[in-house]
């Protein structure tokens, strides 16, 4: 039987190899575990076995629906659902203007009742790792690296730091932007470097957020609130220039709940800072090819987007999807599955998708961060000529539910 569960495992030729146990990475293994196949789960650092059960920082990812189903199919969903904020409307305010103007997004409008939910990304990962583990199917090694790389016929062979060999069919990369297995795949990427920094973390606030997921588009940049479980608690990401970003990172908490809360047209009401403040730097990176040489590239190792509009993780998720549909294809009729011809499939698969979600991400981003007049005027058109065309406003809201 093809996809049935073997009855004893060699772990040093495993179907394929994961490197990095991220969020994407955890998912990969999973999917193919549950495809019966044998897989290597390769992290080099060494996260804690422990599901997180509260919410303690700002960074989380909007699922849409089709991203939750994997969640479901693989049994994760059930278990932290409860921590995981529905997102009912969209609204989109233009406060490059006096006074602003709103367009809101209701999933109602296509029929749905949510276009899907905000996961916070510790709790996912957390998760996700704990059912790696107890996997029967995944041989899970932590703090561990990759040395070496040789491909051979049928098959490539790494070498770990500790000198353990193990043979596979397919490589995957799951590693991130800097990706090892990408470079000795010789894999080229085209990055750019924004001049924008974010800000991440949780308030609590005086009106319920009516789970409403807002975004504030303003003159260099966007500062949007995304639902928690509790109807007073929003993950906030503030997205402007670096020496703004900075400046606002070095206030004291008092000042800097003013500055943002002036920023938020009063929509919340007055709130607090609950975690942590974390910032990070914005850059977008597209590999030139999404598979080459056994080693197949997804999520971050293949594409980083700015987070305006949130696509990261669920394009991830669409690699996922794509890759394991053509690995079970591929092993169902018998053939190599980390051959060329399935690395091109995947390539050409991923390529006009992971186009379309970059440069239409990568357009909006550079509209908002410009202080010009001129990129407001063309965004602020258009935002008045989609809401107010409701076929053009659904077809768009259809495409970002299949995010």
């Amino acid at each position: 039987m093809l996809f049935g569960k073997k009855t004893h495992k060699d772990t040093s030729i495993p179907d394929c190899v994961i490197s990095g146990a991220g969020i994407a990475g955890c998912l990969m293994a999973l999917a193919l575990a549950k495809d019966g196949l044998f897989v290597t789960l390769i992290e080099r650092g060494n996260p804690p076995l422990k599901k997180v059960k509260k919410i303690t920082n700002g960074h989380s990812a909007a699922l849409m629906n089709r991203s939750i189903g994997l969640l479901k199919d693989l049994d994760i969903w059930d278990d932290i659902a409860k921590l995981c904020a529905p997102l009912s409307c969209l609204q989109v305010i233009d406060a490059a203007q006096d006074p602003a103007e709103y367009f809101p997004f209701e999933a109602s409008e296509i029929d749905e009742d949510i276009f899907g939910y905000n996961i916070p990304n510790d709790v996912l990962h957390s998760h996700l790792l704990v059912a790696v583990s107890k996997n029967k199917q995944i041989d899970y090694r932590h703090k561990t690296t990759i040395q070496k790389v040789e491909n051979h016929t049928a098959k490539s062979c790494i070498t770990l730091d500790d000198g353990t060999q193990i043979t596979a069919p397919l490589l995957i990369a799951a590693e991130g932007r800097n990706s090892p297995l990408r470079q000795w795949a010789e894999i080229d990427v085209s990055t750019k470097a924004y001049d924008q920094s974010a800000l991440t973390f949780i308030i609590s606030h005086e009106k319920s957020h009516k789970n409403t997921s807002t975004e504030i588009q303003r003159p260099g940049g966007v500062l949007t609130f995304v639902p928690l479980p509790e109807h007073n608690k929003s993950t906030v990401v503030f997205i402007d220039t670096k020496a703004r970003i900075e400046r606002a990172k070095s206030m004291e908490q008092k000042d800097l709940t003013l500055h943002l809360h002036n920023l938020s047209q009063d929509l919340l009401g007055a709130f607090k800072i609950e975690s942590e403040v974390k910032d990070w730097p914005l850059m977008t990176l597209k590999a030139r090819s999404y598979g080459q040489s056994r080693v197949a590239l997804i999520a971050e190792s293949a594409h980083v987007l700015s987070p305006v509009g949130a696509q990261g993780l669920n394009l991830s998720i669409r690699d996922i999807l794509a890759l394991r549909d053509l690995i079970k294809e591929y092993r169902y009729t018998g053939q190599d599955i980390g051959s060329d011809i399935l690395l091109k499939a995947y390539d050409r698969q991923r390529k006009r998708d992971i186009a379309k979600r970059f440069y239409g991400v990568d357009g909006l981003h550079s509209m908002i961060r410009h202080d010009e007049k001129l990129p407001h005027i063309l965004r602020r058109t258009g935002l008045k000529l989609v809401h107010k065309t409701p076929l053009l406003r659904r077809f768009l809201m259809r495409q970002g539910m299949a995010a």
